[in-house]
């Protein structure tokens, strides 16, 4: 459980403060519920999106789609320990740019996704996939977040495969498995 004197702001991205992290989680979904835990924290953890491999929110991301599912204790506290994980691993990426207007979040994330896809099939590397999973659970999580929030998810997520991806081509081609279309 999270002290009393639990003072997330200098917590952010302190490891050492994980169970403090979690305790504090909990006790916010216990009080506001889990979806206003999320329509506030995700936001604030997104800058961070591709902290520890995209994990965080990954994680975060499968908690939701279980809770959103069936909301159970035990899918609760899954929530709280992924989100403490995110916050006790936070560390800023690279800055997004500015987000235009709101278009399809959802929609634009996963094109995002298939262009990560295409450029790791371009140059397979092992950190390629993690690129296409990240933009993935974001595509989940911007379903439970403002769509203010959603459009900085999205330009977060652009800012990150920018890194991720520095000089690969996508491939074009359809996979050497699949048939071309004719």
């Amino acid at each position: 459980m999270a002290s009393a004197g639990f003072e997330w702001r200098q917590a952010l991205g302190s490891y050492d403060h994980l169970p403090e992290w979690i305790g504090y989680f909990a006790r916010a979904i216990d009080d506001e519920g889990w979806a206003g835990v999320v329509q506030a924290w995700v936001p604030r953890l997104m800058p961070a999106l591709r902290t520890a491999l995209f994990h965080g929110a990954i994680r975060t991301a499968h908690a939701v789609r279980a809770i959103d599912a069936v909301d159970t204790a035990p899918r609760r506290g899954e929530l709280a320990r992924a989100l403490g994980y995110w916050a006790a691993r936070y560390r800023a990426g690279r800055p997004a740019g500015p987000h235009g207007p709101a278009e399809d979040a959802r929609a634009a994330v996963v094109r995002a996704a298939a262009d990560g896809a295409r450029r790791y099939l371009a140059r397979p590397d092992i950190l390629h996939p993690h690129g296409v999973t990240g933009a993935m659970a974001v595509e989940i999580l911007v379903g439970h977040i403002p769509a203010t929030a959603a459009a900085a998810a999205l330009a977060q997520v652009h800012a990150e495969h920018a890194v991720l991806y520095a000089g690969v081509e996508p491939v074009d081609e359809p996979h050497p498995g699949r048939p071309a279309r004719r």
